[in-house]
C-alpha cells in the first residue's frame, strides 16, 4: 500500500525519468549516424526507411539507456529534495533514507524487469530487423551519384571516372572506365572516351554509358615462349561509338535473412540462449566421446568401435539385425576357441634353441609378461586385438638374421614387409592426426560459441541489476551533495556511466580470450559498482556531507 511519502517520491520521479530516458536514447542513437552515415546517405533511401532503421536501433539500445535513466533521475530527484530540505525534514521526523527511497526502489525494480523483457524479447527481434535492413541499404543503388573527378566504385569490378558532367546529369566528358573483373588483376583493361552520355533503362535494371570517340586498351594473357623470353600481347581498339551496359540488379533493396553477421547470439532470446548452451555442451561431450573411441581404436586396432557407436545411437533395431549380431558373437567365440587351441601347439626347434641362450630367455620372459598383461584386459579388448592380428599380413623373418644379435623386433622382419608396415603406420598415424586436429578445431569453435552464448545470457540479467545499483548510487549521491537541476546530476551520471560502459566493453573484449570465465565477465560491471553503491549509501545514511570544490578559472583582479 502506497503512502504519501511513496507517492511524493514517485511523482517527483516521473518527469526526470521520462526526460532522462529520451535524452539517453537520443545520445546513444547519435552513434548510429556517426557509424553508418556513409552507408545510408547518397543511396536514394526514403525518409520513412531511414526512420524505420533508426526506430529498430532505438529498441536495441533500451538496455543501455535504462540504467542511465535511473542514474540521472535519481540524482536529480533526491538532489532537489535535499536542496529544498525535504529530506532533512523527513529524517527529523524519524524516517530513514532507505524508507524514503522505497518508491524509487520499486521503480528501479520495475525498470530492471523491463530491461530483462527488452533484452530477452525486444532486442533480438530489433537486432534482426536492423541488420537485415542495414544490409539491404548497403546494397541499394547509389542513385547514380557519379561525382566529377572522383573514381566511382559502386559497380562491382569497375572504376568509373568522369572529368566533367553537364547540369542535365546525362552528358559527360573525358570518361575513364577501368575493368577489374578478370581473375588476373595485373592485366590492364581500360577505356577512355572524349565524351558520352549516361542514363538508366526504363525498367531501372540497367545503367548505360554511351561513349563517343574513344580508345580501349586491353592487355592479354602473357605467353611463355621459352625459359628466357615472355610474350606480352596488347590490344588497342579505337571506336567512334561504344556502349557499356552495367547490371543494376545487385543494387536492389531486397530484405534477406542470410548472413546476418557473426554475432548470432545477439539475435537470440534468453530461452534460445539457454537451449543453445545446452546443445553446444552436448556437441562438446559428443566430440570428447568420439575422441576417446578414436584413441581406443588406435590402442586395439579395431575400427568397428566407431561403427558400433553409430549403431547404438539409432533408437530402433530390427529383429533381423539382432539375430545377425548373435550369429556374429557365436562366430567370434568359435574363432576365439580356435585361437586358444593354436596356442597349445608345442614350440618348434627355433623356440627350443632360444632356451639355451640367457638373452633369448629374457626375451621369452618379456613375451610371457606381455601375454599376462593381455589376459588382464577385458574380453572386448582381447577380441579386438586378436582380430587385428588376424587382419594383419603374415610376417616373414628376414634371412640371415640372428634373433640373439637383433637390436629390435623390426630388424627380424623382411625388408620389403618392413617398408610396407612403415608406410601403413605412417598413413594411419597421419589420418589419426588429421582427425584429431579437425576435432580440436571443432571443439575450439564450439567452446567459443558456447562462451559467447553464456556471456550474453548472463549479461541480460547483469544489466538489469545495474539499474538497481544505479539507484543506490544516484539517490545517496543526490542527498549528500544536495544539488538538483540538470548540472551536477548530468556530470555525476556521466562519470558513473563511463565506469559502467568501460567495464562492460572491457568484459566483452576479455571474453574472447580462451581462459576467460564468461559468467564472471558478464557480472563484472555489477561487481565494480556494488561496493561504490554500498559506500555512498552508508555515507548518506550517516548524514555525511560531501562538498563540491569550486574551481577558479581566473584569479582576483589586481587593483590598479
Amino acid at each position: 500500500m502506497f503512502k504519501k511519502i511513496d507517492r511524493l517520491v514517485l511523482r517527483s520521479f516521473w518527469g526526470p525519468y521520462l526526460v532522462s530516458f529520451f535524452v539517453a536514447e537520443f545520445v546513444l542513437l547519435m552513434q548510429l549516424l556517426w557509424k553508418f552515415v556513409d552507408d545510408i546517405l547518397g543511396k536514394g533511401i526514403s525518409f520513412l526507411e531511414i526512420m524505420q532503421l533508426l526506430s529498430y536501433f532505438a529498441v536495441t539500445i533500451i538496455p543501455l539507456s535504462i540504467p542511465l535513466t535511473i542514474l540521472i533521475s535519481s540524482v536529480m530527484v533526491f538532489g532537489n529534495m535535499a536542496e529544498r530540505y525535504e529530506l532533512a525534514s523527513m529524517k527529523s521526523a524519524g524516517v530513514s533514507l532507505i524508507r524514503i527511497m522505497r518508491g524509487g526502489i520499486m521503480l528501479a525494480v520495475m525498470t530492471a524487469l523491463l530491461s530483462i523483457v527488452a533484452s530477452s524479447y525486444l532486442v533480438p527481434r530489433a537486432n534482426f530487423e536492423f541488420n537485415r535492413r542495414l544490409k539491404a541499404i548497403r546494397k541499394s543503388k547509389p542513385s547514380l551519384v557519379i561525382e566529377q573527378g572522383v573514381f566511382n566504385k559502386d559497380f562491382r569490378g569497375y572504376a568509373i571516372r568522369v572529368d566533367s558532367k553537364d547540369p542535365n546529369g546525362k552528358d559527360i566528358k573525358d570518361v575513364m572506365v577501368y575493368d577489374h573483373t578478370a581473375n588476373d588483376k595485373s592485366l590492364v583493361n581500360a577505356t577512355y572516351a572524349e565524351k558520352g552520355e549516361m542514363y538508366v533503362s526504363e525498367d531501372g535494371n540497367l545503367f548505360v554509358m554511351n561513349l563517343i570517340n574513344g580508345t580501349q586498351y586491353h592487355e592479354l594473357k602473357r605467353e611463355m615462349r621459352d625459359k628466357n623470353s615472355t610474350k606480352y600481347p596488347f590490344m588497342r581498339t579505337e571506336f567512334g561509338e561504344w556502349q557499356k551496359i552495367f547490371d543494376m540488379s545487385e543494387f536492389g533493396l531486397e530484405l534477406s535473412d542470410d548472413n546476418m553477421g557473426r554475432n548470432r547470439h545477439d539475435l537470440l532470446s534468453s530461452f534460445q540462449l539457454v537451449e543453445g548452451v545446452d546443445s553446444l555442451s552436448r556437441l562438446l561431450q559428443l566430440e570428447h566421446d568420439t575422441n576417446a573411441k578414436r584413441f581406443q581404436v588406435i590402442y586395439t586396432g579395431d575400427d568397428s568401435i566407431l561403427k558400433e557407436e553409430t549403431k547404438e545411437e539409432k533408437p530402433d533395431h530390427d529383429l533381423k539385425e539382432k539375430k545377425e549380431s548373435n550369429q556374429k558373437e557365436e562366430v567370434k567365440d568359435s574363432l576365439k576357441a580356435k585361437v586358444d587351441n593354436d596356442k597349445k601347439i608345442p614350440a618348434t626347434k627355433t623356440t627350443s634353441s632360444v632356451k639355451a641362450n640367457p638373452s633369448k630367455q629374457s626375451l621369452k620372459n618379456k613375451v610371457k609378461g606381455l601375454k599376462n598383461n593381455i589376459k588382464k584386459l577385458d574380453k572386448k579388448t582381447r577380441e579386438a586385438m586378436r582380430k587385428r592380428g588376424r587382419n594383419k599380413l603374415k610376417l616373414k623373418r628376414a634371412e640371415g638374421v640372428d634373433l640373439a644379435s637383433a637390436n629390435n623386433f623390426a630388424e627380424t622382419i623382411d625388408s620389403i614387409q618392413r617398408g610396407i608396415i612403415y608406410q601403413q603406420a605412417y598413413t594411419k598415424a597421419k589420418g589419426v592426426r588429421d582427425q584429431l586436429q579437425s576435432s580440436a578445431s571443432t571443439q575450439y569453435k564450439l567452446k567459443k560459441q558456447r562462451k559467447s552464448f553464456t556471456f550474453k545470457l548472463h549479461q541480460h540479467f547483469a544489466v538489469s541489476l545495474v539499474c538497481i545499483l544505479f539507484l543506490f548510487i544516484g539517490a545517496p549521491l543526490g542527498s549528500i551533495v544536495r544539488k538538483g537541476g540538470y548540472g551536477f546530476p548530468l556530470l555525476a551520471a556521466i562519470v558513473f556511466y563511463m565506469i559502467f560502459m568501460m567495464s562492460a566493453i572491457m568484459s566483452q573484449k576479455l571474453v574472447r580470450s580462451p581462459d576467460a570465465d564468461p559468467v564472471f565477465l558478464a557480472w563484472l560491471p555489477c561487481i565494480i559498482l556494488f561496493p561504490i553503491s554500498i559506500f555512498l549509501t552508508i555515507l548518506a545514511v550517516k548524514d555525511r556531507k560531501m562538498s563540491i570544490p569550486k574551481i577558479k578559472l581566473f584569479g582576483k583582479k589586481k587593483s590598479s
